[in-house]
């Protein structure tokens, strides 16, 4: 009932009032450029501080901003980067290829076996 009373009220005014119906939407229309704008500049600098603060370009990313649901799998070379990227689910998942040598992956593996063995006790 008052939605469609303010509705009459107020496209009676417009009517008769086309200067500020004109200018009621140009602010709209300009509104919605600057919120586009905004959101485009923030995903640029978002982009952008990823690539500036070290993370390589060969990171996958994932389309998910929620960190709770989001996986990132580190996989060895870029053969398997690329099987993983087209494997994984993108919303979710992020895959970074690393080229790592072969004496500092033994050293991640006994890392990896220390720490599982730690956790076990």
């Amino acid at each position: 009932m008052v939605n469609s009373i303010v509705y009459e009220g107020l496209n009676e005014f417009l009517q008769e009032n086309p200067r500020v119906a004109k200018r009621i939407v140009e602010s709209a229309v300009t509104s919605a450029r600057a919120n586009d704008a905004a959101r485009k500049a923030a995903e640029a600098q978002r982009k952008t501080a990823l690539t500036s603060a070290g993370m390589p370009g060969k990171l996958a990313d994932c389309s998910s901003k929620d960190p709770t649901e989001s996986e990132l799998f580190l996989v060895e070379g870029d053969s398997a980067g690329g099987n993983a990227k087209q494997a994984r689910d993108s919303k979710f998942q992020a895959v970074l290829p690393l080229r790592v040598s072969s004496s500092t992956w033994r050293s991640i593996a006994w890392t990896r076996s220390s720490i599982t063995r730690r956790s076990w006790r």
